[in-house]
């Protein structure tokens, strides 16, 4: 991305992902970042913080910059919503796009089931512990 490293500053915290895996950030930086179309736009300068890892994304807004805008976003119209002194802005995203990115980037660490593999359906699961409810005997509960 063309970053000058005098302009990183450090990050202390590991992130921890969604599958609980820790990443070491390589550190942090502050950028400018133009949102929207004029006259309806806005520039705000956020902190990303550096990670090292391959990804479909250059960088992703996350709450503390969509509560700066006072933004709305909307998953179903791929679409962020936010004020200015000349209306409301709009990034517009595209599904398309998204979707390609999905598909043609490879998930690292991705468990894939196999074609072969059998699942359970959700009338042999009970719902509150995941048990597979096709194997139980009833009566083996009762003495």
């Amino acid at each position: 991305m063309g970053i000058n490293a005098r302009h990183v500053r450090s990050f202390p915290k590991p992130l921890q992902g969604f599958t609980g895996d820790c990443v070491n950030p390589k550190g942090q930086i502050a950028l400018v970042v133009n949102l929207g179309l004029p006259p309806c736009h806005r520039r705000i300068i956020a902190d990303f913080v550096i990670v090292d890892l391959p990804s479909n994304y250059n960088s992703i807004l996350g709450r503390p910059i969509l509560h700066e805008l006072k933004a709305a976003a909307s998953i179903y119209h791929y679409a962020i919503k936010f004020p200015t002194p000349h209306g409301v802005g709009i990034v517009q995203g595209s599904q398309l796009v998204a979707r390609s990115c999905n598909v043609n980037f490879p998930r690292v660490g991705v468990d894939t089931l196999r074609a072969d593999s059998e699942i359970p359906s959700l009338d042999e699961l009970d719902r509150a512990t995941g048990e597979d409810l096709g194997l139980l005997d009833p009566r083996s509960a009762v003495e």
